[in-house]
């Protein structure tokens, strides 16, 4: 893996310093700091000068009069910039403004228009004079670290500019109460395990009030007042580590190895505002020397990182390492052994050249989707790049004729003969989905299956409702332990309402939803590395799809598709009964779960607040909270008819030529809410 050069956005909170250890435990350098502080102060009061808190929906600002100190502190460069202009974007996903004359763009989608020097511009673009100044320093900065945890709407911005200066986002907090311990506490207990001390300088929340500021956050007596003035109302996901605005921190204290010295800071008493909210006056500050006798002991070495796989995909692991599949195929009934027995032809197998007819292209329609299939472009000649660009002006007529933009499609698979064009494809096609929540995508390589002169083909799903407006999607640029991140231009996933606009008017809002899921692939959503065994390949990219369907709402599958890549005939077999297990054997574990197995013991005790906000499976937290991740498969969903009905989606497995990144096994799926 090779090690990056991060710039690290700091707010001074307890998350954006948190994440600068995880950059470092992950092997990159930390080179310069970065902030963006409140309008209409000069330079020479950036310090010991607090003003007020602009509520920013971006940026932190209060406790902004500490931040010069972080440079002497860590022994890090800091830059900062002054924040500009406000929150003209409100969309939870962030796309620029562009200029009117963006070429082939202006042909499909209607863009709005940059703001001229007179006009105000969004505040997320004062990231980009920050970023600018840190790079002409720092030229070998490659990334830009967040502390983003579950913020769609603060990931989504810096990655916009991220990707634009051509650097790398991480955000290694990204979904980190989902993750392993699935606890919303975890978070505090680790900052807590490292020595990190944040104290809260505002609440904003009517469970919290003034008798909170300035203490510790990651203090176990902080986190256990948390959760009950939570619990209290009823507390989201994100609202013990404030997610959701519900209080701020200001780290003035962490371990030795990142922090050379600490703040001290003279608390002046508190501002009571309106609302319930609460804001500690900050005095005086410095940097001073740590404690004599602080343990200098490497702090990377008990910084805990979640693990690369969940409880249920470690048990479907060891499942699959202890079945050899060469004699047994234990766990598939003789109705699945007539299937799966059948001979799988491999590439190897089958005549040098396949009679396949050139297709034509095939227009469906079902309640408000649109399936456009099988656009090839033969005719263009056999580059593949020509191809796509004349395959998307095709799509582009039909679109139209349906009155329709790029914005509307909601998913695409995208048949390649070749692997090797990727490279070359990815940024035509991503050229034409300017909009922040591009398509789910598939894609694979068909080699000598397509038809003659065919390098490349493409099928779209279209929403004919509300033009993409309709839609909602996942779209994570971010490397994070939580999965992978795009490598390409398309999101993990895309919902869109199961009914009509005029069927759904004057419904309730949690109506069903279809979310088309992207192909997942065994990347290590830390390094974006590939996994080498095939089992391991195969429960890793299963997860992917979990993960991504429990963070947009699946709650059942309606089918599961592995695509696996070219290999003898032999392998071919015992790859598709692997995938085939995997898939059963997921589904069987959970509904195991599901039905309450794995929990607390009939003879231990738990109160009311215990039993809803704790959990005390025993794996060494002193306070643990249940596991919250919603159910998939949600078995409560279903209506069983007959009894001897088996609730297990079916499987489908697909041998192709080859796959993105080299990779063995490409999961898919369709999802409903």
């Amino acid at each position: 893996m090779s090690s990056l050069k991060v710039i690290a956005l700091i707010s001074g909170g307890k998350d954006s310093l948190y994440s600068i250890l995880h950059c470092l435990a992950n092997g990159h350098d930390v080179v310069a700091l970065g902030n963006l502080y409140p309008p209409s102060i000069a330079s020479s009061e950036l310090q010991n000068h607090e003003g007020d808190d602009i509520n920013s929906f971006m940026y932190q600002t209060v406790g902004h009069s500490i931040i010069p100190l972080y440079e002497e502190a860590l022994g890090i460069p800091l830059y900062r910039e002054q924040i500009l202009g406000s929150a003209l974007n409100a969309d939870k996903d962030y796309a620029p403004a562009v200029s009117g004359n963006a070429g082939h763009e202006t042909s499909i989608l209607t863009p709005r228009i940059a703001p001229s020097e007179s006009q105000e511009q969004d505040e997320t673009e004062s990231l980009i004079p920050l970023l600018n100044k840190i790079i002409r320093s720092h030229p070998e900065a490659t990334a830009v670290s967040t502390g983003a945890i579950l913020s769609t709407y603060q990931r989504t911005r810096i990655e916009s500019v991220a990707i634009r200066l051509g650097l790398v986002p991480l955000s290694y907090l990204w979904q980190y109460t989902a993750l392993p311990p699935y606890s919303q506490s975890a978070l505090l207990e680790d900052m807590a395990a490292v020595g990190q001390d944040a104290r809260i300088i505002k609440v904003a929340s009517g469970g919290l009030d003034s008798s909170f500021l300035w203490e510790n956050v990651t203090d176990a007596r902080t986190v256990g007042r948390l959760k009950r003035a939570m619990a209290r109302f009823d507390a989201r996901d994100g609202a013990v580590v404030g997610e959701g605005g519900e209080f701020e921190t200001l780290a003035v204290d962490g371990p030795v190895g990142l922090w050379r010295k600490r703040i001290e800071v003279e608390v002046q008493g508190n501002v009571v505002g309106e609302g319930g909210t609460a804001i500690a006056r900050l005095g005086k500050a410095r940097a001073v020397d740590k404690k004599e006798g602080e343990a200098n002991k490497n702090v990377l070495e008990i910084l805990r990182r979640p693990q690369l796989l969940d409880k249920e995909f470690e048990m479907l692991m060891r499942m699959l390492g202890e079945v050899d599949f060469n004699t047994s195929s234990k766990g598939l009934s003789p109705d699945h052994l007539n299937r799966f027995n059948a001979p799988l032809n491999s590439p190897a197998d089958l005549p040098a050249h396949l009679p396949v007819d050139l297709l034509t292209y095939h227009l469906a329609t079902s309640g408000p989707l649109l399936t456009i299939s099988n656009l090839t472009s033969p005719s263009s000649g056999p580059i593949p790049s020509i191809q796509l660009t004349s395959i998307l002006s095709q799509l582009t007529t039909l679109l139209r004729s349906y009155s329709l933009t790029s914005a509307s499609i909601i998913s695409s698979t995208l048949l390649l003969r070749s692997m090797s064009s990727f490279t070359t494809l990815n940024p035509i096609y991503g050229a034409y989905f300017p909009n922040p929540i591009p398509p789910a995508r598939v894609t694979v390589a068909c080699g000598e299956a397509l038809p003659d002169s065919v390098e490349v083909m493409l099928s779209v799903v279209v929403d004919k409702e509300g033009n993409g407006k309709r839609k909602r999607g996942l779209h994570v640029q971010s490397r994070s332990y939580w999965a992978p991140a795009n490598i390409g231009p398309y999101s993990q996933a895309v919902a869109v309402p199961l009914e009509r606009t005029d069927e759904i008017h004057g419904k309730a809002r949690n109506r069903t939803h279809m979310v088309f899921m992207a192909g997942q692939i065994p990347l290590v959503p830390t390094t974006m590395q590939i996994m080498k065994e095939f089992k391991l390949q195969t429960t890793l990219a299963l997860q992917h799809l979990w993960r991504i369907g429990r963070a947009t709402d699946v709650r059942w599958w309606t089918s599961g598709v592995a695509f696996i890549s070219n290999c003898g005939k032999e392998e071919a077999e015992q790859r598709a009964l692997v995938a085939m297990k995997a898939w059963r054997a997921i589904h069987e574990a959970l509904m195991s779960m599901d039905d309450g197995e794995g929990g607390k013991g009939e003879d231990e005790e738990m109160d009311i607040w215990d039993m809803k906000y704790r959990a005390g499976a025993g794996d060494g937290l002193d306070q643990f909270e249940f596991d919250s991740r919603p159910a998939l498969p949600d078995y409560s969903t279903l209506e069983l008819e007959e009894a001897d009905f088996e609730p297990i989606p079916p499987c489908f497995v697909i041998q192709v030529d080859s796959l993105p990144r080299d990779a063995d096994i490409e999961w898919t799926s369709l999802g409903l809410t």
